[in-house]
């Protein structure tokens, strides 16, 4: 799980501002970087502290290099290795959305003069802020990372379909999805016994193992509820629960003397009445009529 920064978001990227422009000056440019133009005029933003390691597994701390966050062909965000601060990397990340869009990445390494895919994926949270002074959000690209299996289950079997099973570097923001069967509700996911969500829909972000993870379903029942009106009663099950697509007990509505039954308050006017092949609640209440 990422860890938040803690010291107010506007006086810290201030902050990060005095850090590198004091830092510049320890290097030299070695040629022209992207023209990496972050979309404008956006109203939602989320900040990421981080580090780009670079293939021999050290920080970078060149303020030359850049890393840029991208939707798509549009650049959302770029930012650069603060020397002073060991390299960390203030990017702001900015979206017409609260949340939702997957964020890729890429980086400009200026000593090289080369533009790298990043292997980080992110999805966007409004107001998000990843990482710490302490435990940056690490970038990094090393090629083809090592994939572990995500494995999918549904409790029971025939209560539902489950979807986003698959291979994922660790790191990676998996779409996961339950979807209930007619009949059928979702309760909840859990992993190794521990319940992870009560979302049908959520994201999960990968670990660096194999890892099984069950959707629960839970068959569907409905209350069927029968009252009387004025001047009668119920003669059978007031209250009865009943599973999805079943059928339910006979019920009567019992008139006073010198009254007779009229109807139900959904329109039947069969008495005794069996509700069956039950999909919904349902509560009707008996009506009476005095006799003429």
């Amino acid at each position: 799980m990422y860890k938040y920064i803690s010291m107010n978001r506007y006086s810290r990227f201030f902050l990060a501002s005095i850090v590198f422009f004091l830092s510049v000056y320890n290097y030299n440019v070695f040629s022209a970087p992207p023209d990496w133009d972050p979309l404008p005029n956006l109203q939602n933003n989320m900040q990421i502290l981080s580090t780009l390691e670079l293939l021999n597994g050290q920080i970078s701390t060149n303020p030359n290099d850049m890393v840029a966050a991208f939707v798509g062909e549009e650049c959302r965000g770029v930012a650069s290795p603060l020397p002073a601060a060991g390299g960390i990397l203030f990017l702001t990340v900015n979206s017409n959305e609260q949340a939702g869009e997957t964020i890729t990445f890429k980086a400009y390494l200026a000593e090289s003069d080369e533009i790298v895919e990043l292997d980080q994926v992110l999805i966007f949270e409004n107001m998000a802020e990843i990482g710490t002074l302490l435990d940056p959000f690490v970038f990094s690209f090393y090629g083809d990372p090592d994939e572990y299996a995500l494995t999918l289950n549904a409790v029971p079997a025939e209560g539902g379909t489950v979807t986003g099973a698959g291979n994922y570097p660790e790191g990676s923001v998996v779409s996961l999805s339950a979807e209930a069967n007619a009949g059928w509700k979702f309760i909840e996911w859990k992993k190794d016994g521990v319940l992870i969500s009560v979302l049908s829909d959520f994201y999960y972000i990968m670990p660096a193992s194999d890892v099984t993870l069950t959707a629960y379903f839970e068959f569907q029942t409905y209350t069927l509820l029968y009252t009387a009106g004025n001047h009668g009663s119920i003669e059978g099950d007031m209250i009865q629960i009943v599973e999805y697509g079943g059928s339910g007990t006979p019920v009567e509505a019992i008139p006073d003397l010198g009254y007779h039954f009229d109807q139900w308050s959904d329109g039947r006017t069969d008495n005794p009445r069996t509700d069956q092949n039950v999909t919904q609640h349902i509560a009707v209440t008996a009506a009476f009529s005095v006799n003429i």
